[in-house]
């Protein structure tokens, strides 16, 4: 199942890793322009831009940066980190911890920018490329992304391109686009929230990295000592992984992933998703109904 922006939970757990390891510094500082290559807009929800208004002076954290990737979902902070961390060892991190369903991670950006790049080079109308795209091998499908990430980190685009690369994205474009996002499976998943949960892997230090990043349970501690999730959406896909332990106890981890066959059925899952989360996390009766009905 295609996971959007849940995938970004991988490159949060590689960004810990790596800040516990010291082979990163989480507190060091960058300019906020550092991010604008991978920057396209009306492709992310308005999440970059709405990270940068959070935002005072003209530095930041990486920290900051991976908390932007999370909580407001950039993916031009996301590519950045991809590209400081390294995909390949994102990628082998997943496969360490047991996700056997998980495909490889490529940037988000240019995952967007490379179908246009394709199209532009080959002079193919959206309607034609489309088609060309879905039928592409993954091996060619994935060079050609990671060739757009390098295109982006050492190019400005300028807003002529900005503005025509809208016009090369279409919905059957961007269904093509959607279907072939990075992929996994919710048992994946849970085993990865129930493994951050219960804090199985890596040491107290890798802990100290991520929670700042990804637990709110700060927003209420009188019911929760640990809670986190992160979810993704397309205009078909509504994905998320959260995990959360009470104060009292209590363990919960949930992955929900959908791949609908329409915009109408995806917008009325945006739509509900939240109570059922919410009703997931202070029911325990609908919780036993929810793992009976999924056995």
């Amino acid at each position: 199942m295609p996971l959007a922006s849940t995938v970004k939970w991988l490159v949060a757990i590689e960004f810990a890793r790596q800040a516990a390891e010291g082979t990163i510094n989480p507190k060091k500082e960058i300019p906020v322009t550092a991010m604008e290559h991978y920057y396209l807009p009306q492709l992310d929800g308005g999440a970059h831009s709405a990270w940068l208004s959070q935002l005072e002076g003209v530095v930041v954290s990486l920290e900051d940066v991976a908390k932007g990737m999370i909580r407001n979902s950039s993916n031009a902070n996301t590519d950045y980190l991809i590209e400081l961390l390294g995909l390949d060892n994102i990628n082998a991190c997943a496969k360490k911890m047991g996700l056997t369903h998980q495909t490889a991670l490529y940037p988000l950006s240019a995952s967007q920018y490379f179908p246009y790049m394709y199209m532009k080079a080959h002079q193919l109308k959206p309607e034609q490329g489309a088609e060309v795209l879905r039928q592409m091998d993954a091996a060619t499908y994935e060079a050609g992304i990671l060739e757009a990430h390098e295109t982006l980190k050492n190019t400005q685009l300028s807003a002529e391109q900005r503005k025509e690369l809208l016009s090369y994205l279409p919905l059957d474009v961007q269904r093509v686009w959607s279907d072939r996002l990075p992929k996994a499976s919710t048992a994946d998943y849970v085993k990865l929230m129930e493994q951050l949960n219960t804090r199985a892997i890596f040491n107290d230090a890798f802990y100290d990295v991520l929670d700042p990043i990804v637990d709110t349970a700060k927003v209420n501690p009188r019911r929760y000592k640990q809670y986190a999730e992160k979810g993704g959406s397309t205009a078909w896909v509504l994905t998320m992984a959260m995990y959360a332990t009470k104060v009292n106890g209590t363990t919960m981890q949930l992955a929900f992933f959908a791949n609908t066959d329409s915009l109408k059925e995806q917008r009325k899952l945006q739509r509900t998703i939240h109570r059922f989360i919410g009703k997931f996390v202070t029911d325990a009766r609908f919780r036993e109904y929810v793992r009976d009905e999924l056995k």
